[in-house]
């Protein structure tokens, strides 16, 4: 696949960054691809660019591995597009944490539902559209391939605002299926599990074992009495909705506002991630100075699909993957057509192909499609710098308690935001 061209623009993340590049570089079916690194952040970027150089080389330097700051530099040509993009994350996520705290908002994570991820959803979306357009103009035969969260908000600007060929991708379910094998006890790759609904808020409707097609969504309540203190979040949902959530309690519980009732933390934490952030830095640095071998970079791969994804692809497998995130159009009958939802997906080279799956039971169908529109309301006033729709996105989440509330979160998230926001929102 000498001929492929990859451009990966977010590359300078140290936690995310590490593990893209090595499974780049695990991916027999790209051999001869050529690897173009991309980031505002020089620094990162050279720290990520020299790790990645590293690792190539101890796997017999299949790809040819280059970098820039200038993503325009490195569009033209390109085959895929991978985009993670984060603006000083952990600053600001911060500030998405402590806002609604005054307000008695205590939220599992801030970064997909709740007022959290109303405040990501106007940093970031007009950035990722800004690269989504220089992809249509510089390389409109690529295909974006976006982490970057809220993905379900931001797969939706993309479908509104660009004629790209897209994918949303999230490593939400990845958790489920080890907790699925630890529960049956069987291997990661005999579970097979088949989801519904809205990223980091999907609903398992079949489980199975691959060897013998045994039905394991009819013995999970017998599992889940022998183990009370697995999920109680979860366990919860399914008592109530009838299905068990995808992902795990603290990304499901973006999206219900007693979801504290049953975590065993606050919230989020902001020491806990910037340690996280502190050991990944070390860890780059020791690697790069001598100190410290790769370890599983470069010599495991992770469970992210992005790379199966473009080999699928290109060798037009016609593979089932356990979710993308894609625009609906009746695969789930009752949400809006037009909503995206993540669902399985068979990839082959004419593109993606959903799966249509069943209905989800009509209370949580009406609370999706409420979920829905505030972010559809999230990202059109991230668009157009509108103070009134980011207010009516703040009244219809569901977490929020009042309009003053709503006012003063709002006044708050565009003040310190501020330098990460586009201009119009201050004119």
């Amino acid at each position: 696949m000498s001929s492929v061209k990859i451009v990966y623009i977010g590359a300078g993340s140290l936690a995310f960054g590490p593990k893209l590049v090595s499974d780049a570089v695990l991916t027999p079916e790209i051999k001869g691809a050529q690897l173009v690194l991309v980031d505002v952040n020089a620094e990162n970027l050279e720290k990520i660019y020299r790790l990645a150089l590293k690792m190539n080389a101890a796997n017999g330097n299949p790809l040819t591995i280059e970098k820039t700051t200038d993503r325009r530099k490195a569009l033209p040509n390109a085959d895929f597009v991978l985009i993670s993009i984060a603006m000083d994350r952990f600053e600001h996520w911060k500030y998405d944490i402590e806002i609604p705290r005054k307000y008695g908002i205590y939220q599992a994570k801030a970064e997909t539902g709740g007022p959290g991820g109303i405040s990501l959803i106007l940093r970031n979306m007009p950035v990722l559209i800004d690269i989504a357009q220089d992809v249509e103009r510089l390389a409109p035969q690529a295909w974006v391939l976006n982490y970057t969260n809220p993905v379900n908000a931001m797969m939706y600007g993309i479908n509104k605002w660009t004629n790209v060929r897209w994918i949303g991708l999230c490593d939400g379910m990845f958790g489920r299926v080890g907790d699925f094998a630890r529960l049956f006890e069987t291997t990661y790759e005999n579970i097979d599990l088949k989801v519904a609904g809205i990223n980091h808020c999907v609903w398992l409707q079949d489980a199975r074992k691959v060897d013998t097609g045994e039905d394991l969504l009819a013995q999970l309540p017998e599992k889940l009495e022998e183990n009370p203190d697995y999920q109680p979040l979860s366990q919860y949902l399914m008592k109530i909705f009838g299905l068990f959530p995808g992902p795990g309690d603290h990304e499901i519980g973006e999206f219900f506002p007693f979801a504290m009732e049953f975590l065993d933390a606050p919230g989020f934490e902001y020491s806990i991630r910037m340690q996280h952030k502190r050991e990944n830095q070390e860890r780059i640095d020791a690697v790069l100075s001598g100190k410290r071998d790769l370890g599983d970079w470069g010599h495991k791969r992770s469970r992210e699909i992005a790379l199966d994804f473009m080999a699928d692809i290109l060798l037009n497998r016609g593979r089932r993957r356990l979710s993308g995130i894609v625009e609906n159009r009746g695969n789930i009958l009752n949400l809006p057509y037009d909503a995206i939802v993540e669902v399985p997906i068979v990839i082959d080279a004419s593109g993606i192909h959903p799966l249509k799956m069943d209905v989800l039971p009509e209370g949580l169908a009406k609370y999706l499609t409420l979920l829905l529109q505030v972010q559809k309301l999230a990202v059109e006033a991230a668009m157009t710098g509108s103070r009134e729709l980011a207010l009516q996105a703040l009244l219809l989440e569901p977490s929020v308690p009042s309009a003053r509330a709503a006012e003063k979160m709002l006044d708050e998230f565009l003040d310190v935001h501020r330098k990460v926001l586009p201009d119009y929102w201050f004119r």
